[in-house]
């Protein structure tokens, strides 16, 4: 069992790795194409159009896997 806890920081680190390329996978494209396509996205699902900047979704998960892969 004591070889096992040596293993649990490399562990952690690889999880924390994996989920930040998650995070900033799915926050990029929001970041980048943050015009017509995110707006039409959410007038078609009964949201007006302006929703898109006031939800703030690309800059927060965007900054989510910034944070993970930095171990905040």
């Amino acid at each position: 069992m004591k070889s096992l806890n040596l293993l649990q920081p490399f562990g952690l680190l690889a999880l924390r790795l994996v989920l930040g390329m998650i995070f900033f996978a799915h926050g990029y494209p929001k970041l980048a194409h943050l015009g017509g396509g995110m707006q039409e996205f959410f007038v078609q699902h009964g949201l007006p159009g302006y929703f898109v900047y006031a939800a703030g979704g690309a800059f927060a998960s965007r900054g989510d896997g910034c944070g993970h892969l930095e171990g905040a």
